[in-house]
């Protein structure tokens, strides 16, 4: 490893990964500036002091905190590269970019933290949950599916966008604020409302990919169920009510409480069964 005392700079752009590990490890005020990418694996372990981000920056290998102080200001923290992990980050921007939209980032030991806005652009987080204070960007379309769950639990206004795929099972958690849909989503695994306000305008839910999902206290407005190679949809807690149209394209078994539908049915796929009513 390179243990570093004082400030570090990083001032290249690379996709390119090292082994030898940067351990951050002064007893006094450091600062991380460039703008550049870090191919190295990061280590921050401060017995005393502060370390500054005055940039944006690039992880392209694993990002561990140990020890000490540490502010992001108002800048972000994006884990590229293959596959890598974060140990217990706390961050104001995060992005997920990775290389393929199949590599990992596992998230260990605590919950990952983001003050403010989490994009997922690429890859599959997979561990301990992300928690999100901010708004929540996606970006990208795929079919793969995350153990890492997405927790939204800030105490104000937050919003979904970017019409991309949540592949992450995603729970809504708020004390405060209200949670506001600006764009249609795919729900890859899990959606569960848990407290807090959510609008979701004119936009559309979609529950797709193979694997089986579990719906807790849903309220949408438009639903498409699109579940292939005979997996099951199961709704629980209250009964899930869809404000406009619900659409079965492809699903094997609907389970749990009932549908209450305030709009049309469009049933492309009539062969379905389970214990799951649909109320007109």
């Amino acid at each position: 490893p390179i243990e570093v005392r004082g400030n570090i700079v990083f001032s290249t752009t690379t996709t390119y990964v090292s082994t030898g590990k940067l351990i951050i490890n002064g007893t006094a005020a450091q600062s991380v500036s460039g703008g550049g990418d870090c191919v190295m694996p990061f280590e921050i372990n401060k017995a005393s002091g502060s370390l500054s981000f005055t940039c944006n920056l690039k992880f392209n290998s694993n990002y561990t905190y140990l020890a000490g102080s540490v502010d992001w200001s108002t800048y972000t923290a994006t884990m590229a590269g293959d596959n890598s992990s974060i140990t217990s980050g706390t961050f104001f921007n995060l992005t997920v970019n990775k290389n393929q939209i199949y590599n990992t980032l596992t998230l260990a030991t605590a919950n990952t933290i983001v003050t403010n806005t989490f994009t997922l652009a690429g890859g599959i987080p997979n561990g301990f949950p992300i928690e999100v204070r901010g708004n929540i960007v996606f970006s990208t379309a795929t079919t793969y599916l995350a153990t890492a769950k997405l927790i939204i639990n800030g105490t104000g206004s937050q919003s979904v966008s970017g019409g991309g795929d949540c592949v992450m099972p995603f729970e809504i958690n708020k004390a405060g604020g209200t949670l506001t849909f600006n764009s249609n989503i795919k729900f890859n695994a899990d959606y569960a409302k848990i407290a807090g306000t959510v609008v979701w305008g004119t936009y559309k839910t979609t529950f797709s990919t193979s694997s089986t999902a579990v719906v807790t206290n849903g309220d949408f407005y438009d639903v498409v169920i699109d579940k292939w190679d005979w997996p099951s949809i199961t709704f629980a807690g209250a009964n899930c009510t869809v404000a406009h149209d619900l659409t079965i394209s492809n699903v094997f078994q609907f389970n749990g409480v009932a549908l209450d539908v305030k709009g049309n049915f469009v049933l492309n796929d009539t062969s379905w069964f389970g214990t799951s009513k649909l109320i007109a």
